[in-house]
């Protein structure tokens, strides 16, 4: 089609990555403004994903997610976790902290980090004695 005024015009693209599609739609005289959609957010463990101490011990489990703005929830067996003194989150940048201060066996279990689409899970042992620590 020859352009002239008044006809409308499209193209797709696709297969630019596995998760883009690009559509592009504009008439002659139109001002053409491209929006890119983003890049869905990933989510990573850093470190190791099963972790062992000794009761009294402090634990540091780290996720890291591509978008430093991307919300993050820890749960600890499926029920989101609680902060307190035991039990503390922390943001750093693209990386999420949970740490988990003078270790107990209470503490031991399935801890998970999770972004809107994504979740990475930690699993932790605390060996010895449990003085009421959760």
């Amino acid at each position: 089609h020859a352009l002239t005024e008044g006809n409308n015009f499209s193209c797709g693209m696709s297969n630019l990555s596995p998760h883009v599609f690009l559509r592009l739609c504009f008439s002659l005289g139109d001002n053409v403004v491209l929006v890119m959609p983003s890049a869905p957010v990933t989510l990573t463990a850093v470190g190791h994903t099963q972790r062992s101490c000794d009761a009294g011990q402090d634990i540091d489990l780290t996720c890291e997610v591509s978008d430093p703005k991307e919300p993050v929830s820890w749960f600890k067996d499926g029920a989101p976790v609680s902060e307190g003194a035991a039990l503390k989150t922390l943001s750093d940048g693209s990386k999420r902290h949970l740490s988990i201060v003078t270790a107990a066996p209470g503490h031991s279990g399935i801890y998970s980090c999770h972004t809107s689409s994504q979740s990475v899970q930690f699993h932790v042992e605390v060996k010895g004695e449990d003085f009421g620590a959760n």
